[in-house]
């Protein structure tokens, strides 16, 4: 994992530390979650920037802000991996537990987001 300065990854940072294969990743999410008329903007200004444009990058705040958001990075993929697989494991007793928990839920499998009233509104 390669930590790169990301620029105008998120609309509410000019700079971010991003793992170099994010870029790919954020233009994707981009393209299918954002708005529509947002997407010409976010996808003009979000960079990576070349290393030698980095200022203090030989500097110890750099290094180490590199170094914990690349093991930051990797706890997170982990806990991700071992989600799904507590997930997967226990899938039936899950789904059991949301129907005894949530007997009325519009959850479909992917969202909550199923039914409306006469009204229009969610329920």
């Amino acid at each position: 994992m390669i930590m790169k300065l990301g620029g105008h990854f998120h609309h509410d940072a000019l700079f971010e530390l991003v793992d170099s294969s994010e870029l790919e990743k954020r233009i994707k999410d981009i393209k299918l979650f954002k708005p529509l008329n947002e997407q010409p903007l976010r996808l003009k200004l979000i960079t990576l920037v070349p290393d030698d444009k980095i200022p203090g990058i030989d500097s110890p705040e750099w290094l180490v802000s590199k170094q914990t958001k690349q093991v930051s990075l990797q706890a997170w993929r982990a806990s991700e991996q071992t989600w799904q697989a507590y997930i997967t494991k226990y899938a039936v007793e899950l789904k059991a537990l949301h129907k005894e928990l949530c007997p009325d839920c519009p959850w479909d499998g992917n969202t909550i987001f199923t039914r409306k009233d006469k009204d229009g509104q969610w329920f």
